[in-house]
């Protein structure tokens, strides 16, 4: 049976986009998660990094950073580093990476075979709002999409917006993924005069939430 590496440096068990993966994957491959905390039902092995950061925090990465020294900066990553130790000798048919920052490292252990980068949002501009995010981790992740988006198999994000921005900016093809629920068939039923909405996503300032 074929391998498929999902390498996220979330929570795997609480990351629904990543979960997809796990689920549509499952039964036909045999999966290899490698993320934050206890294994999804179903795969073959799980690998688990410590909840680490997935940005540099020591005094040499932050200068790197700073200093726009990407691929410095990049191996001071912890998660970044602890991933590579956990999959090192390993081989996998496929690999999944899961945001920009676990692409490399997805690249790096692919050894040559194909890498899809699932990126869940428009990562140069993720958090534009922080003025300290844009000084520091925006050329970071402009640099990191300029160098290895070319170079994987399949970039795929979550909105038709986002990979037309993937794709001006990086001459990238990106398939559109919703992160749209499993599929139900409801039951309406009538409502008072107050409508109430459920938001899913997470509840920021600049989402003006």
């Amino acid at each position: 049976m074929r391998r498929v590496l999902i390498l996220t440096f979330t929570e795997v068990v609480n990351d629904p986009r990543v979960m997809r993966q796990v689920r549509a994957l499952r039964d036909d491959f045999a999966v290899v998660t490698c993320g934050v905390g206890a294994a999804p039902e179903g795969v073959a092995a799980h690998l688990e990094l410590p909840s680490v950061d997935h940005l540099p925090r020591n005094l040499r990465g932050v200068a790197n950073l700073a200093l726009r020294r990407p691929r410095a900066a990049y191996d001071q990553l912890p998660a970044a580093n602890e991933a590579r130790r956990l999959l090192a000798g390993a081989a996998f048919d496929l690999a999944i990476a899961n945001d920009i920052t676990a692409v490399p490292v997805a690249y790096e252990v692919a050894a040559g075979r194909p890498v899809i980068a699932d990126l869940h949002e428009y990562a140069p501009r993720q958090f534009e709002g922080d003025w300290r995010w844009r000084l520091m981790v925006q050329p970071f992740n402009e640099s990191l999409c300029r160098v290895f988006l070319p170079k994987v198999a399949a970039v795929t994000t979550l909105g038709d917006g986002i990979a037309e921005e993937y794709h001006r900016n990086f001459g990238v093809s990106c398939t559109t993924i919703t992160n749209a629920a499993d599929y139900r068939a409801p039951e309406p039923r009538p409502v008072g005069p107050v409508i109430r909405a459920v938001h899913s996503g997470a509840a920021q300032p600049n989402r003006e939430m």
